[in-house]
């Protein structure tokens, strides 16, 4: 869904807006690439139920 290639030396805030079926239950992990490396997301999986209507706001953070 997004590609972002900050400096080694940047904090980063991304917001991403997704559209999903009201009441879906998603389970979601972050990757980060660095110098072609790729790093998963330590488990457990993030998840969140969408609201049945209105807009829904996560704030994440990646957990190394």
């Amino acid at each position: 869904l997004l590609s972002y290639a900050p400096s080694s030396t940047q904090l980063t805030k991304i917001i991403v807006m997704v559209n999903f079926t009201a009441n879906a239950n998603i389970q979601y992990k972050y990757i980060r690439k660095y110098n072609g490396a790729i790093t998963w997301e330590r488990d457990p999986n993030d998840q969140l139920t969408t609201p049945a209507n209105g807009t829904l706001m996560r704030n994440d953070t990646f957990r190394s």
